[in-house]
């Protein structure tokens, strides 16, 4: 009898692992189409193809001394492979509602970029209102067609309604989505993209390492299940505590990270087939916030990096009325400027930990709400208030979680060429 239950067992094992191997071997042949589109059109920049380690499934991975570590503890660091990675095409959407005088600034932040691959597709989403000028219009003809550091894709939206207001841009944000993942040709490569897509909004700027920070970001969510998406930084550029060239949180958050993020056609299934336009909220980060904490189980996560990659400089908020017509005082004091380098992907790595909305670490049943969204440890509202989230804020937890931060770590080498 003992013999027929250890035989029943062993049979369950090998088929589970034979359905492990087929659903591994059908994403690989995904993969391998898309891998093959990128070598059709993209020949010079070819890379080798990243085998997944099947122990990744079970949430472990190995590290550099082929010792095993689980992954949601362990720091993560780049694959031996992963400075060709970040030659690969990482497409980008920019959302543009013809203010060329924001524009300028967002392009010339990204024609500074670092591993910014020529080819990459630009997508220019031209959002124009009745309220748009000619002037503006062609103000941002001629920025694009001087764009030479990728390749500019033109996408004219026409929008009738006489106000800019969140309700409608909520609307614009998911038709874009849409066409984005599911237009065969959105990027001129000939087939449906499923891979990450990089999305940013015309009135901000990008540190020149943000395509590095990108890249690692999305190796480290391949790896993290429930990490769905990539940001860089708060709505204006805010820091997280410990703020540091080289690391990042993964976070809960009450709310999508917006200005500049990346994700998937996987997570724009889950956005096409939930209740993200039924939400009363008008706000589309707030409105997949609400679905992300309340609909789905368990809570997926983001993944950013702990110095602010993002600087906003528009004048004008949506805010809460949802109208546009709050004002920031903006100044140009981006944070990367703070720390005497950026990324250095052979030391980059993930804090350890789940972190709250601040980076902050505690027991997920001890989480608070914001917006009635379960994310901030307590005290941390207090201990990193809003007047301080565009500094440098070092926090020391206990002695099993110890974070690097610029103020405690200050003798980090200053290099210049990184600000060319």
């Amino acid at each position: 009898m003992a013999k027929t239950s250890v035989d029943t067992i062993v049979i369950v094992i090998v088929k589970q692992f034979i359905l492990l191997l087929i659903h591994y071997s059908s994403h690989n042949k995904d993969d391998d189409k898309e891998d093959s589109l990128q070598r059709k059109h993209f020949p010079q920049f070819q890379s080798k193809k990243n085998k997944l380690f099947i122990p990744q499934y079970f949430g472990i991975r190995k590290n550099s001394s082929n010792s095993m570590t689980f992954a949601n503890h362990a720091k993560i660091k780049p694959s031996a492979s992963f400075q060709l990675d970040t030659q690969m095409i990482i497409p980008m959407v920019i959302f543009c509602s013809y203010r060329p005088e924001y524009t300028v600034k967002l392009i010339d932040s990204l024609k500074n970029l670092q591993f910014l691959n020529p080819q990459t597709p630009c997508l220019f989403v031209l959002h124009k209102s009745p309220k748009v000028t000619e002037e503006s219009v062609k103000g941002m003809n001629d920025l694009l067609n001087k764009i030479d550091f990728c390749k500019v894709i033109k996408w004219r939206v026409i929008d009738l309604s006489k106000n800019r207001t969140s309700k409608a841009f909520k609307m614009h944000w998911y038709k874009v989505v849409a066409k984005v993942f599911e237009d065969r040709d959105i990027f001129h490569l000939g087939q449906v993209y499923r891979k990450d897509v990089i999305f940013l909004e015309d009135d901000i700027i990008l540190s020149p390492d943000a395509i590095k920070v990108f890249s690692y970001g999305i190796q480290v969510k391949k790896s993290r299940q429930r990490v769905i998406a990539v940001g860089l930084g708060g709505w204006s550029g805010e820091n997280l505590i410990n703020a540091h060239p080289d690391t990042f949180d993964i976070r809960y958050s009450a709310f999508f990270p917006s200005m500049a993020y990346a994700f998937n056609a996987s997570f724009w299934k889950t956005i096409k087939t939930s209740k993200f336009l039924k939400i009363p909220n008008n706000d589309w980060s707030e409105s997949l916030g609400l679905i992300i904490n309340r609909f789905i189980n368990p809570r997926p996560l983001f993944l950013l990096p702990t110095l602010g990659r993002l600087w906003h400089v528009g004048k004008a908020g949506l805010g809460l009325r949802g109208d546009g017509s709050i004002r920031r005082d903006v100044q140009i004091a981006a944070h990367w400027l703070k720390s005497p380098r950026l990324i250095n992907l052979e030391t980059a790595s993930v804090n350890t930990g789940i972190r709250d909305i601040f980076g902050f670490v505690c027991k997920e049943s001890e989480l608070r709400n914001i917006f009635t969204m379960r994310c901030l440890c307590p005290q941390s509202y207090q201990r990193f208030p809003p007047d301080r989230r565009f500094e440098i804020v070092c926090y020391q937890f206990g002695n099993y979680i110890r974070d690097p931060c610029l103020k405690k770590f200050p003798f980090l080498y200053r290099d210049e060429s990184q600000w060319s």
